[in-house]
């Protein structure tokens, strides 16, 4: 038993240490203009309508690092991996080690980084969601980092779990590195940070089937389980 412990702590140890080399905040400033492009007013409404959601701006540094940002992702309505999504800003849920290296006053976190986004408004039927996301640190393979929760017309919900190295992984990567089992890599670019450090930066869908296609989608909550690892949504689509 305690070896088994001992594994597990040093196994922590390991992922702590490993990124927060990743995003240990850098002398330059952090650039936070909080700048959201418009939405397309010819955008289908099955491209989910994320403006009131979002924490943060894609051109900001939003996590802790001068450089560390999503600048280079295109804007707007783009196709990745055959699926549409509305791309211009980003849903931020807090974690252990964002909370911890953070600038911001504990009362900003919250704002910032907060624990849940509840009632994203969705209000339409769907055989299928896809899901634009990735995490900032990582974490233990397999362990739940957040959820989304559907709510249904009726008052029922269902739970999707958000497994670390299933659904997602952290946005920074090397060639070396695995990818998650059930979501592919939609989109990879880089920033100046990753480029200075000879990594890059990819954000991953993940597709989950409606086991009720017959019932009416009212809101999508999305929230942290508050691990090392600190999940972010870019954008939701629905499927047919």
């Amino acid at each position: 038993m305690k070896s088994k412990l001992l594994s597990k702590l040093l196994m922590l140890t390991v992922f702590y240490f490993s990124y927060s080399w990743c995003y240990s905040q850098e002398q330059e400033p952090l650039i936070r203009n909080w700048v959201i492009p418009e939405r397309d007013a010819n955008v289908s409404e099955r491209l989910i309508n994320l403006t009131s959601y979002y924490t943060a701006a894609l051109d900001d540094d939003w996590l802790v690092s001068a450089g560390a940002n999503l600048k280079r992702l295109p804007k707007g309505i783009q196709t990745f991996e055959d699926v549409e999504f509305d791309i211009r800003g980003i849903v931020q849920l807090g974690g252990l080690s964002l909370y911890e290296e953070s600038d911001y006053s504990k009362e900003e976190q919250k704002i910032k980084y907060p624990e849940k986004v509840v009632g994203i408004k969705v209000n339409q039927k769907s055989s299928k969601i896809y899901f634009l996301h990735a995490s900032a640190w990582g974490e233990e393979n397999g362990k739940e980092v957040g959820q989304y929760v559907v709510h249904y017309e009726d008052g029922i919900s269902d739970t999707i779990s958000i497994k670390y190295m299933v659904a997602l992984r952290d946005w920074w990567f090397t060639q070396e590195d695995e990818m998650p089992k059930n979501a592919t890599q939609a989109w990879t670019g880089l920033n100046d940070l990753t480029e200075k450090k000879g990594m890059q930066i990819t954000l991953f869908k993940y597709n989950w089937d409606n086991p009720y296609t017959d019932k009416t989608i009212k809101s999508i909550d999305f929230i942290s389980t508050m691990t090392i690892a600190a999940p972010f949504l870019i954008a939701i689509s629905l499927g047919e």
